[in-house]
């Protein structure tokens, strides 16, 4: 569509800008991570060297109430300067905010030299959609060898559980999921109920595999707020915008419902452009329709909006606007989609066109949501789905 390819252009031009002359560090992406404070839950994390890429640590989180947080690290870490792996349990306390994460563990930890001790394990960083950044260190007062320190910049991401550093799934509710279905024999046309073709209810998680260019990447997509002003945080194992240069693999997209129409009002995102790390916020006036009115056949909207772009890279920011157009179009309600995640019957198929062009198409399943689609951007296809009442 005319929006998107304008979009990218402009994206381009704004980072070009920045680029030119600018000197100074990157720029971080937007913080969407809520600490729980009285949430419940366990989650596991996977920690790597920033410098050599290198697994370090499995940190496990867990949290009841009102309680502080526990930490528990299983540390192997490699230190090349020593030729010594260093390995152990360590346990403590772990103080997470919206955006950082705090660690102050300690235990017998033991190299594979035969030294061993009691260690300290610190982990101070960054808290962003799953994701954990910092400084991390290991102190050992006092081994058979003498005392022993390292420390060094950490990266951890999330790749089990919630309740600690993201929203806690607390629905009684059987999830629909590819092991149990359970599929209505005809969508509820109220946005954000359990049988819509858009069931946008908190905690429910969609997951793609996506092809954009010459990136394949595995996407998830999670509902964290619903009602009238839902939010979804995308996140991917690789990145999901992939053209020339330009990559992004995190994403927040805030919608708004109209009635029974949803509409897609901004979205933020973070990346790297030339090497430079940079952050992205797109805003639409009116917003862009995603979902009609009416899930009725031949049902079509004309779309002419405006959009701005504003883009930050290395401490400074730049903004454009621009115009964009296109038809939006339900052209059935009886589309048969085969994805990993199973096939399906009686799908919606939408289309959005642009000077005569079809640009974007996606197909929606009662009861689960978008299962397929195709934009000038790149595919996807859902693999699984658990859909929370």
């Amino acid at each position: 569509m005319k929006l998107v390819r304008s979009f990218l252009g402009v994206l381009f031009s704004l980072l070009a800008l920045l680029l030119t002359g600018c000197g100074g560090g990157g720029g971080g992406g937007d913080d969407d991570t809520s600490a729980i404070p009285n949430g419940n839950g366990t989650e596991v994390w996977a920690f790597k060297d920033s410098q050599y890429s290198s697994n370090i640590a499995t940190l496990t989180l867990n949290k009841s109430g009102t309680a502080p947080a526990t930490a528990t690290v299983e540390l192997s870490y490699y230190d090349s300067d020593y030729g010594v792996r260093i390995s152990g349990t360590v346990t403590g306390k772990a103080t997470v905010t919206s955006s950082t994460i705090y660690l102050d563990t300690s235990g017998n930890l033991k190299a594979n030299s035969g030294e061993s001790g009691q260690c300290r394990v610190i982990f101070d960083g960054k808290l962003e959609n799953g994701y954990a950044s910092g400084h991390g260190s290991v102190n050992c007062p006092s081994t058979g060898a003498g005392a022993y320190s390292t420390s060094g910049s950490w990266n951890g991401m999330r790749s089990s559980g919630s309740g600690v550093t993201s929203p806690t799934i607390t629905s009684t509710v059987a999830a629909r999921s590819n092991a149990n279905p359970n599929l209505p024999t005809s969508a509820d046309t109220t946005l954000g109920s359990f049988n819509s073709y858009m069931p946008l209810t908190v905690g429910s998680t969609l997951k793609y595999s996506v092809t954009a260019g010459s990136v394949t990447a595995d996407v998830t997509t999670k509902v964290t707020q619903g009602g009238s002003s839902p939010v979804v945080n995308i996140s991917a194992n690789a990145n999901i915008l992939s053209i020339g240069t330009l990559t992004m693999q995190g994403q927040t997209q805030n919608y708004s419902i109209l009635g029974n129409a949803l509409y897609m009002s901004s979205f933020s995102g973070s990346g790297t452009f030339q090497g430079v790390s940079f952050t992205a916020t797109l805003t639409q006036t009116p917003p862009y329709i995603f979902f009609p009115s009416s899930p009725i056949s031949g049902t079509t909207v004309n779309i002419s909006n405006s959009s701005k772009i504003t883009v930050t890279a290395q401490g400074q920011s730049k903004s454009e606007t621009y115009a964009g157009s296109g038809t939006f179009k339900v052209t059935s309600t009886t589309d048969t989609v085969s994805t990993p995640a199973g096939t399906f019957t009686k799908a919606l198929k939408t289309e959005l066109t642009s000077a005569g062009s079809i640009q974007e198409t996606r197909w929606f399943v009662a009861g689960i949501g978008q299962v397929k689609y195709q934009t000038s951007q790149g595919t996807g296809v859902l693999t699984s789905y658990n859909i929370y009442q």
